[in-house]
């Protein structure tokens, strides 16, 4: 994906409106107060912010319609980017709940709970396993999720 720091800062910049200050900036995008400093240089060159001395010490922040365009069009990217990822988490899952309910199983428990419940919950409940966040005896599959979104799971484990 593109600079991500880049939309983080459009983003909280269109959200503050002109109420927008460099030092709180810096704290809310993760970036010391130089880098910050740099990467609205960069926006403003590239015509997506404007700014606006008041005084020597204030200077006000305004997103151009480029730059609410450049915040639309990363959004989209990442939205699409994000089903993407979920459809095709849904569909290994989907896969793994066959093979479990194959396997002979009566439910899918999952020892870490993450983002990627639901999804699990869904695939359980099309492959007529039960579903539970805590572990429910030997007929139970034990699911592990060791990271978030990096889907791995150990082989027959019997909760």
């Amino acid at each position: 994906m593109e600079n991500d720091k880049e939309l983080i800062l459009l983003q909280y910049i269109e959200n503050t409106q002109s109420n927008c200050a460099q030092r709180e900036a810096s704290k809310a995008i993760g970036l010391s107060l130089g880098m910050t400093n740099a990467l609205i240089k960069k926006l403003a060159n590239k015509g997506w912010l404007l700014l606006s001395r008041i005084n020597s010490r204030k200077v006000i922040y305004a997103l151009t319609p480029e730059g609410l365009k450049e915040i639309a069009k990363r959004s989209l990217k990442f939205v699409k980017h994000s089903l993407s990822s979920l459809i095709d988490y849904k569909e290994r899952l989907l896969n793994l709940a066959k093979e479990i309910q194959e396997a002979g199983y009566k439910g899918i428990t999952v020892h870490d709970s993450s983002e990627l419940d639901f999804l699990i919950e869904y695939a359980a409940q099309k492959q007529s396993l039960e579903f539970s966040l805590k572990e429910n005896g030997p007929q139970w599959y034990l699911l592990k999720l060791e990271k978030i979104f990096s889907l791995k799971h150990i082989e027959g484990e019997k909760a």
